[in-house]
């Protein structure tokens, strides 16, 4: 099950695309810096995620593998090793799950509440909260339904971010083409008005701009 720490992550970037019109540069330049340090939260929920398997499974052959008595030690010790990493791990991601809740609560302190902009309520923020906390209500034997109403959620949010973020960029590909254009007729025109050019070199120079 995902931590709260990084459904709160994801929350954020829903409402921070969600009002990212508003945002001044430097509270764009804040929330990528708040970014690359949540990455080692990933990292490591990632490694202590594998480290649990990996234990899981050590125990699980202990128990039905019918080994000699050395099998049975060699088993026994790399149980014992993988304990003590999964306690290291654990506290290393409680401590990371911690630091990047409070960057979470910080920015969204300083920069959606703090009246520097007209803050819009994410409907996508509010959807994974709710099934999140759905996910957590649910008795053991009944997270399955819950879970995969969430990760359900959650993929359809990022396959229309993706979306919106590639037609974010097909469409300042056009702007600057458009702007190449412009240059380039300014330049033509500046050039003609000094030394007269040829009409068909400027007409050359702004099909070359044009996007393919």
């Amino acid at each position: 099950m995902p931590s709260a720490a990084l459904i709160d992550l994801f929350r954020l970037e829903q409402e921070y695309f969600h009002n990212d019109r508003s945002l001044k540069s430097e509270d764009e330049v804040r929330y990528a810096s708040l970014l690359n340090r949540t990455q080692n939260l990933i990292n490591l929920e990632s490694t202590l995620a594998a480290t649990t398997v990996e234990l899981d499974l050590a125990r699980a052959d202990a128990k039905l593998a019918a080994i000699d008595q050395e099998g049975q030690s060699e088993q026994q010790q790399r149980i014992k090793s993988l304990e003590a990493r999964l306690k290291e791990q654990t506290a290393q991601v409680q401590q990371a799950r911690a630091a990047a809740t409070k960057d979470a609560a910080n920015y969204r302190k300083e920069v959606f509440e703090s009246g520097k902009i007209q803050f819009i309520e994410s409907v996508h923020a509010d959807q994974v909260r709710d099934r999140y906390q759905e996910l957590i209500d649910a008795p053991a034997d009944g997270k399955a339904a819950p879970r995969a109403k969430l990760i359900s959620t959650m993929d359809e949010q990022i396959k229309t971010a993706r979306f919106l973020e590639e037609k974010k960029q097909t469409d300042m590909k056009f702007k600057r083409a458009d702007l190449d254009v412009a240059r380039s007729d300014f330049d033509c025109g500046s050039a003609r008005e000094r030394a007269a050019p040829s009409k068909t070199s400027c007409s050359v120079a702004s099909s070359r701009s044009m996007p393919r």
